[in-house]
């Protein structure tokens, strides 16, 4: 028996509104789309945040034993050395007028111990060197420090015959009255009361005893005068030779308080103001080379240090000065001559090579203010500390450590980040 197959016909169903369909496929496809998108972001970013820490990675440097050698260069200038200003002491009366009577030295001119500087009213002022102060008239019978530095002056201006010590004797009179004569004048004199002969007596009276002549009546003591040294006369200075800064004319008036003259006592120096770092490594008695130009550079010695001084704030100041010591180099005599003050000079020093403590310059944070190090800690989990330091000399991208803040050698410091 032949069975006969029959054809079924599917049918979809009808679905109303086919634009709902469209916009749900839509929809599927930009989601799709989305997520793509968005992981490709996320993927970029991933890369570019590994990609970062590659080429920043932690830098880190031991700290290490180097020599630093550097090379100090200061701007420094010709100064005057120190000056000594001659007040007088005027005497006179109404009938008198305070005037430079003589006055043959002019701004520049030597004057040694022993000279002439000046005359005043007719009386000279004599330059005296060295020694005690002299703070009063000599005359004779005088003792003291002061008669001893007299009686050495007088000495080394070529007058003699005197003991040099703490009396002032008549030898040590005629010494100076030689002196004084030799600049063109004699010793003022002042009075002084000398008796001559002994005090009256009268013979002594008694019972049955012949009277004894009476005693001849010595003639009363009369006022006389004597020669000395008058402290008004003299002008001191601390050195045997002196130059005259600046003195004033003949004729020129004197008033009360008003310097007749400035005596330059002590040689020109050098002086320039140098970092406190610089100036740790200018001790005084260090060599340096003084530069200036037109001549060739001179070895000099530094004599004197000075305590920190502050930046200058005044504002009318043409050229002010940062914080520092002031260095302060003696000049040769041959090397200075020809150099007004206020010639510019460099003052250098060649730095000798030692081993510091050193950590490389980048390693530094906020050097110009308060520097500090990122000191690495040996515990994984915990950062690094501020240690707060001081510097030295650099050279070589190494920076010296003056105050280490209690690291040493091999400690380990960031150098970035």
């Amino acid at each position: 028996m032949t069975r006969t197959r029959k054809s079924v016909n599917a049918e979809l169903p009808f679905v109303p509104h086919r634009r709902r369909v469209a916009a749900f496929l839509v929809t599927v496809v930009l989601v799709g789309v989305a997520g793509v998108v968005l992981g490709s972001t996320l993927a970029s970013q991933t890369s570019t945040v590994q990609s970062a820490v590659e080429l920043n990675p932690v830098v880190t440097a031991e700290l290490e034993n180097r020599a630093i050698s550097s090379d100090i260069e200061i701007q420094a200038a010709v100064t005057a050395g120190s000056t000594v200003e001659v007040k007088p002491v005027v005497q006179g009366g109404a009938d008198s007028l305070p005037l430079v009577t003589k006055s043959s030295l002019t701004a520049g001119s030597l004057v040694s111990n022993g000279e002439l500087l000046l005359e005043i009213m007719g009386r000279p002022l004599v330059v005296l060197g060295g020694g005690s102060p002299l703070y009063r008239s000599l005359g004779i019978g005088d003792t003291g420090n002061d008669v001893e530095a007299f009686e050495s002056a007088l000495s080394r201006a070529g007058y003699g015959g005197f003991d040099i010590d703490s009396e002032f004797t008549e030898a040590t009179l005629e010494a100076a009255s030689e002196l004084w004569e030799a600049r063109g004048y004699d010793l003022p004199e002042r009075a002084s009361a000398t008796s001559l002969g002994p005090s009256y007596t009268s013979s002594a009276d008694s019972a049955g005893a012949t009277p004894a002549p009476p005693a001849t009546q010595a003639p009363p003591a009369v006022p006389s005068s004597q020669p000395y040294v008058s402290i008004t006369e003299i002008v001191q200075i601390p050195a045997d030779t002196a130059t005259v800064a600046s003195i004033l004319p003949l004729a020129a008036s004197i008033g009360s308080d008003t310097p007749v003259a400035a005596l330059q006592v002590g040689a020109n120096t050098v002086r320039g103001r140098a970092s406190v770092t610089d100036a740790d490594a200018l001790p005084i008695g260090t060599s340096v080379l003084l530069r200036a130009a037109g001549k060739e550079a001179a070895t000099s010695v530094v004599t004197e240090v000075s305590d920190f001084i502050a930046a200058s704030t005044d504002a009318n100041e043409t050229a002010p000065q940062a914080s520092g010591r002031d260095i302060t180099a003696s000049v040769p005599a041959d090397w200075a001559e020809g150099l007004p003050i206020g010639t510019a000079v460099t003052l250098s020093i060649a730095g000798a090579e030692q081993l510091s403590l050193a950590v490389p310059v980048t390693a530094v944070r906020d050097a110009g203010a308060a520097p500090y190090l990122l000191v690495q800690s040996q515990e994984t989990d915990a950062g690094p500390r501020r240690v707060d330091v001081a510097l030295g000399r650099s050279s070589d991208g190494w920076v010296e450590l003056l105050d280490s803040g209690g690291l040493s050698t091999g400690d380990v410091v960031l150098v970035t980040p």
